[in-house]
Parts: structure tokens; sequence; C-alpha cells
């Protein structure tokens, strides 16, 4: 189990690294999917190394196995941060211009298809931009409390 473990970690590696660098390589398949093989193979293998070892580390083997843990654990919160970055329906990230300039113009058709009047239209831009604010806090301070508390 421990060599297949570390074979299903070498592919995962090795293949996603291989399709981002090689040219030859853009044309198969879509990269999001890629990187969701990759962090399939480079988390099952890291169990069935946990399995072959029976659970019992020491010496050089336990550094080896932190080590991994570690990297495995930055790579889940890596994962979790490049979710939070808005993206475009074909994938591309959003730069800070591209979402303001969204929010613009959702305002603009909000104000221009319902006839607002500027004091409901001000009124209601304001409590979007308040329960954005709570849902951003609420949501951020349950992660930290799930993060820390356990």
């Amino acid at each position: 189990m421990g060599i297949v473990g570390t074979m299903l970690i070498i592919i995962g590696v090795s293949s996603y690294m291989a399709r981002k660098r090689y040219r030859f390589l853009l044309r198969i398949g879509i990269l999001k999917h890629w990187l969701e093989f990759h962090i399939f193979l480079c988390t099952l293998g890291p169990i069935l190394v946990l399995f072959h070892t029976s659970y019992k580390f020491g010496g050089l083997v336990a550094v080896s196995f932190w080590s991994m843990v570690a990297v495995f654990l930055s790579g889940i919160i890596g994962r979790f941060i490049y979710l939070q970055i808005p993206h475009t329906i074909e994938g591309r990230e959003l730069s800070l211009n591209e979402v303001r300039e969204m929010k613009t113009d959702v305002a603009d058709v909000l104000k221009n298809s319902y006839n607002l009047d500027e004091e409901t239209y001000k009124l209601l831009v304001k409590s979007i931009k308040q329960k954005v604010g709570l849902y951003h806090k609420k949501r951020y301070c349950s992660l930290f409390k799930k993060l820390f508390q356990g």
C-alpha cells in the first residue's frame, strides 16, 4: 500500500504540473478537472501511506509523514483561498476593477428596469452593502470558529 500511495502522489503531482507547463497538453481536458484529479490522487495517496504504516511513526518516517501532512493541509487552505476569488464563466480570474464594474452594472440595471427614484435606489444599494458585509462577517467568523475550536 505504501508504494501504491506514493505512486498516486507522484502521478497526481506530475500530471498536473505537466498539464500546466507543456503546451502540447493544453488541449487535453479542462485545467479545473486536472486540478480535481490532482486533489483526488494527492488525498488518496497519503491515506494509503497512512494505512501502510499501521499508524506507527518513528524516526525519519515520522518527519516525512508530518511534512506530507503539512503539504496536504496547505493544499486544502490554498484551495479554499482559490475558491474565494471571483471567476468568469470561462474560469478566468476577475480583477478588482472588473468586479467593481459588475456591481455598477447591476445597480444601473436595477435602477433603469424598475424605474427607481433616487431615494429608493440609494436605500436599496445601502441595504445590499449591509447584507453583503454581514454575510461575509458571519461566514468568516463561523469558519474561524470551526478551524480553531475543532
